[in-house]
């Protein structure tokens, strides 16, 4: 039953059994308060035992393996200690070099300082 017509009768019952007699009246919203949660649960386990539901969950569970997967291997790959950012040797025996500066104008060249952001390899 579709939404729309279930919604209208659920109004529209009480209403015109009321305009017969009174009793039916009750009657009628007693059937409707009766009858909505039980064609609710209808239409949910209906929705949720769906293939249209499980083909989605089956996606979604298949997309959360996957995620799974690459953060089990990120976290081992960081446990091996095989992945580290900034960690370079480069310039690490600037400090010993000998610099002369034999510019005509005295140009400063700070060719022994080796400075780099903590997270960037010198290549």
């Amino acid at each position: 039953m579709p939404k729309w017509l279930l919604v209208t009768l659920l109004i529209a019952l009480p209403l015109l059994f009321g305009a017969i007699h009174p009793i039916l009246f009750i009657l009628a919203l007693a059937g409707v308060l009766i009858a909505n949660p039980i064609t609710w649960k209808y239409r949910k386990n209906k929705y949720f035992n769906g293939e249209e539901f499980q083909t989605l969950r089956a996606q979604i569970a298949s997309v959360v393996a996957e995620h799974n997967e690459v953060v089990n291997y990120v976290a081992e790959i960081r446990g091996q200690g095989a992945f580290e950012l900034g960690a370079s040797s480069t310039g690490q025996y600037a400090h010993l070099a000998n610099f002369e500066n034999t510019s005509n104008w005295n140009y400063q060249r700070d060719r022994n300082v080796a400075e780099y952001a903590p997270h960037v390899h010198n290549a």
